[in-house]
C-alpha cells in the first residue's frame, strides 16, 4: 500500500506539498487537475481524498468542538471549536460508507465532523440542516450540513450522523460517535452542563447533552 504523506502546518503547502513558497512565488500545483479527484489547483499525492494525507497542526493543536443544545433561533444554534495541546493526538482508522478514513479521536468534540471533500468521496450522502461551526477566534466556519452514513469501527457497523464542513481539516470522532460505539471514558468522567455568553451583554445559553442523552439513553444510565 502507499505510504502515508505527512504535512505540517505553516511548514508545507497543502496543494503541492513543498516547503511554504516565497510571498510572489507561484505554486506548482496551481492550474494542475489532480489525478484522484480531478479537481483543480493541487496534486493527487496531497489530495486528502485519498485518505492518506495526514496533517499537522501548528503547536496550539487540533480543532475541537461543542455543540449546545437547542436554543430560541438558529443563530444561536453553533458548534464551538477549540484548541487542544499538541501531543494529544490519537488518530483511528474507520471506515465510512465503505470509504477508509482516519480519524482524530477527540472526547472534547460533542459532534464528528468531515470535510466537503471527504463528504465527496463517501459518496456525497443526503444532507440536512446542521448547526454553524464557531472557531475558537470567534469567527464562523461554514457547515454543508449533517448527513448520516455507516461508520465501520471496533468490529461493529453502525448508522450516525456526521456534520459536513466546508472547511478542510482532520476529520473528528467525535462524542456521539464515542458513546455509539461504547467506549470506555476515563474513570470519574462526568456528562457536565456548561455555559457560553449569548451576546455582549453577558446573557448565558445553556450548553447542554440533552440530544446525546435522547440518543444513547443506555449509555446515561443512573
Amino acid at each position: 500500500s502507499k505510504s502515508t504523506v505527512m504535512l505540517q502546518e505553516g511548514t508545507h503547502c497543502f496543494n503541492c506539498g513543498d516547503s511554504l513558497h516565497q510571498e510572489g512565488s507561484a505554486c506548482p500545483a496551481t492550474g494542475v487537475e489532480c489525478r484522484y479527484c480531478h479537481k483543480l489547483n493541487h496534486f493527487a499525492r496531497v489530495c486528502i481524498k485519498t485518505g492518506r494525507v495526514r496533517i499537522n497542526k501548528k503547536k496550539s493543536g487540533a480543532r475541537r468542538i461543542h455543540e449546545p443544545g437547542n436554543s430560541e433561533s438558529d443563530e444561536d444554534h453553533v458548534d464551538l471549536i477549540r484548541r487542544i495541546e499538541k501531543g494529544c493526538e490519537a488518530f483511528l482508522p474507520v471506515e465510512i460508507n465503505n470509504v477508509a478514513v482516519d480519524v482524530l479521536f477527540d472526547s472534547g468534540a460533542s459532534k464528528s465532523v468531515i470535510s466537503e471533500e471527504i463528504w465527496q468521496s463517501i459518496g456525497s450522502p443526503k444532507l440536512r440542516k446542521a448547526s454553524t461551526l464557531i472557531a475558537y477566534t470567534g469567527l464562523r466556519v461554514e457547515t454543508l450540513g449533517e448527513a448520516t452514513v455507516r461508520v465501520k469501527a471496533f468490529n461493529k457497523t453502525i448508522s450516525l450522523p456526521i456534520i459536513v464542513s466546508k472547511v478542510t481539516d482532520v476529520p473528528l470522532f467525535g462524542m456521539n460517535w464515542i458513546l455509539a460505539f461504547q467506549l470506555p471514558l476515563p474513570k470519574g468522567a462526568q456528562v457536565r452542563k456548561i455555559g457560553i455568553p449569548k451576546d455582549k451583554e453577558g446573557k448565558w445559553i445553556e450548553e447542554t447533552v440533552k440530544l446525546l442523552q435522547q440518543e444513547f439513553s443506555d449509555v446515561f444510565k443512573d
